[in-house]
């Protein structure tokens, strides 16, 4: 019998001025549902508090983990960066070694970043906007790198854009379901993420 591998969701939304959480809540939603197939589904609600040792018991038992969280000031949100500086915790998560950011103790694990954000999909990788020519995934480096910190190697990320000014959850949610497809449920993504 094949086991199911095991995802291990992190809603990081917080409720804040303009931003409710209804769309990260819906994406998370979206993802556990379409995903709850494939995989044995592990979920945190940051927000809603957590135990730091259920949540390092939840990072070892993941092959894969999705983070879900709005942009805030272009980083996480402070719910899910106390998350992160709580959760993480060296000899759990990290180590020392010769080459500093080579001691990560979650290897072979992957991550997904899943964000939303208030700006335009059109001032991403464009010299003539406000990001100067950055890509998505430049503008999302600290989170990068703190998962590659602790040995996850990453997917490709998905951004649902302009969510204030233009909000259409109807495409962001059928872009999404495709991106969860591609990347989580394709039989060669299955292959690929036992690599």
């Amino acid at each position: 019998m094949i086991t199911k591998p095991t995802l291990l969701i992190i809603n990081g939304a917080e409720t804040r001025g303009v931003a409710q959480g209804q769309l990260n809540k819906t994406l998370f939603d979206i993802a556990k549902e379409q995903l709850q197939a494939q995989y044995n589904i592990l979920e945190t609600q940051v927000a809603g508090g957590y135990r730091v040792a259920e949540e390092q018991a939840k990072f070892t038992q993941a092959d894969v983990v999705l983070f879900q969280y709005p942009v805030f000031w272009f980083g996480v949100p402070a719910v899910l960066k106390a998350y992160l500086d709580t959760v993480y915790e060296h000899g759990v998560f990290f180590e020392g070694s010769d080459h500093y950011g080579e001691g990560g103790l979650l290897q072979g694990r992957r991550y997904l970043l899943s964000t939303t954000w208030n700006a335009p999909q059109q001032v991403f990788s464009n010299q003539q906007q406000f990001f100067d020519g950055r890509s998505l995934e430049e503008l999302l480096l600290a989170m990068h790198k703190t998962q590659q910190y602790i040995g996850m190697r990453a997917l490709p990320s998905f951004a649902a854009f302009d969510v204030v000014a233009n909000p259409n959850i109807e495409d962001q949610a059928m872009r999404w379901r495709e991106h969860l497809q591609a990347e989580l449920i394709s039989p060669l993504v299955s292959e690929r993420l036992r690599a």
